[in-house]
């Protein structure tokens, strides 16, 4: 009998809130299903297209290239070389300008994502071989054994030729730095005499 009913935990931090005069009092701050549709929308195509990727591109790129090498070893360091310069020195001199855009976030967003885009279509050759050289699932182990094949120093050379491309890449930074600030300091000419 001297049992009391008194306020429950959510009703009493709610009511605390309001005596307190905080804002928002008696409002909960949980996110709408709105957020978390738009997530599972996102997120579920995302890992879908990641699974079959992961299955079917190590495969088919491995095929591809061992049907354009054709056991031939020369055949193999060319187009690694080529594949490998050509896909590091162009996705990285398609971000450079994007990551050095001044503009406001909108449009440095846009630009960003634009160059992200570009660089992911461009690499894409050395980021297959990268999945099928590290890669730990069955299609990249069987893709592996088929460039070893296949398309015997590939994998190699375009390992050595991404190297050389981002070696190339920082001179090339540096170079254009140096020349930028040679060039903005004006030239001291003093008369003899």
């Amino acid at each position: 009998m001297g049992f009391q009913a008194g306020p429950t935990e959510g009703s009493s931090e709610s009511s605390r809130a309001a005596v307190s005069g905080a804002p928002g009092a008696g409002h909960a701050a949980a996110p709408g299903p709105a957020w978390a549709a738009v997530a599972v929308l996102l997120v579920v195509p995302v890992l879908a297209a990641a699974a079959a990727t992961s299955t079917l591109l190590p495969v088919w790129w491995a095929t591809l290239i061992g049907s354009r090498i054709g056991r031939d070893p020369a055949g193999g360091i060319a187009l690694g070389m080529t594949a490998g310069f050509a896909c590091t020195l162009a996705p990285l001199l398609a971000a450079w300008p994007a990551c050095r855009y001044r503009a406001g976030r909108p449009r440095k967003a846009a630009a960003l994502a634009a160059a992200l885009a570009a660089v992911l279509l461009l690499a894409a050759p050395n980021l297959l071989t990268l999945g099928i050289c590290f890669g730990t699932s069955g299609s990249a182990r069987q893709a592996r054994r088929m460039l070893g094949a296949e398309a015997g120093w590939f994998m190699l050379w375009t390992l050595y030729s991404a190297i050389a491309a981002a070696l190339v890449f920082a001179a090339m930074v540096v170079l254009w730095t140096a020349w930028r600030r040679w060039t903005a300091e004006p030239l001291q000419i003093t008369p003899r005499g």
